[in-house]
Parts: C-alpha cells; structure tokens; sequence
C-alpha cells in the first residue's frame, strides 16, 4: 500500500506542479495585461472586462450611506482564467459583500452577495459614456423587488485622474431609498 501511495504522490505531484506554475503564469499574465490599461481611461477595451481588470489591486477612500460615512478599502481580483472580476467590499468584517463581475451576451452582467442576505443581479446598460459603467437590475435570489432592500442599480465611474467612484442605488418597497457611494483611490 505504502509502494502505491509513493508511485501516485510521484507520478502526481510533478503533474500538479507544472498545472500550478502554468495557472500562476496566466494569472500573472491577466494581471500584466489587465495593468497594460490601468492608465487608459480613453480608449474602448477589447473586451467588456478589460476596464475592471485594471482595476485589480487595492483601493482606498470613503464609502457613505445615507448620513453615514467611513472609511474603507475595496479589492479588485481578476479570477476564473481573466473571465471574472471580483470586487471584495469591507473585507473580514460581519459587513463583507462580494460583487462578481462578468460577461454574458457582449455586456458585464453582476452578481452583488449582500451582507443582506440576498444576491441582486444587475447587467450592463447599453450605451452611456465611455468613462462609466451603468448596471441595472435584472432579477436576483432571495428577494422580492416589489418590497424586499436591495441594490437595484449601479454607476461605476473611471475618473480622469485614476480615482474610482460607484455609486449604488437602494430600493425597498419597489422604490428607490438611499445610494451608497463609494470614491477611492488606488493604494496598490
């Protein structure tokens, strides 16, 4: 038994490492391709995506709700071999939301994980200006938009400076309440 665990960790392990270096080598290389636009808020990316990829590092500023402001740091990871973004908002805290970005039908689609308990889905408007990103609702999992809170809409906005600002509209009772703004700027 010992002599089969030795010949299947040795046959194994070699296969295992060259499947991680070859996943770190493209990930290393979404990250270099999605930094080649880091600094390009003008042009019109090749893919959807290619805008939000740049984004991936850390970013700090404020995030206000209503009256309530704080500070906060958001996370921007490319994941799924460069097919999604994801955007960690109030990480390691009760509060933590995660918001997976990708592309469905040549649009960024979006599934916000609320600290709430619901998953809003929200997909890309057509149109707009070539330094935002609109998102509006499109159904979701446990809630009711007719009277559940959700976030129903979005703007993310790529300010000329390399600041990021998003906005996010509230609904409950079928209507717009508050927005939560979020204005960062790249820490790393």
């Amino acid at each position: 038994m010992k002599r089969i665990a030795t010949l299947v960790l040795s046959i194994s392990l070699p296969l295992l490492l060259a499947s991680a270096a070859g996943a770190l080598a493209q990930a290393g290389h979404a990250h270099d391709h999605a930094n080649d636009h880091a600094h390009d808020h003008g042009a019109a990316p090749a893919s959807p995506l290619d805008r939000l990829k740049s984004l991936a590092g850390t970013w700090e500023g404020t995030a206000r709700y209503g009256e309530q402001k704080c500070p906060t740091t958001v996370t921007w990871r490319v994941t799924g071999g460069g097919s999604a973004v994801t955007e960690t908002l109030f990480e390691g805290t009760e509060h933590e939301m995660l918001t997976v970005y990708t592309v469905q039908d040549g649009r960024i689609v979006l599934t916000h994980y609320c600290a709430g308990g619901n998953q809003p889905f929200m997909k890309q408007r057509k149109g707009g200006n070539a330094g935002e990103l609109a998102f509006e609702f499109a159904g979701g999992a446990n809630l009711d938009p007719a009277k559940d809170p959700h976030m129903h809409s979005g703007l993310v906005t790529f300010l000329p400076d390399g600041r990021l600002r998003s906005e996010w509209q509230s609904w409950e009772g079928g209507k717009p309440t508050s927005k939560a703004i979020f204005e960062l700027a790249r820490r790393n």
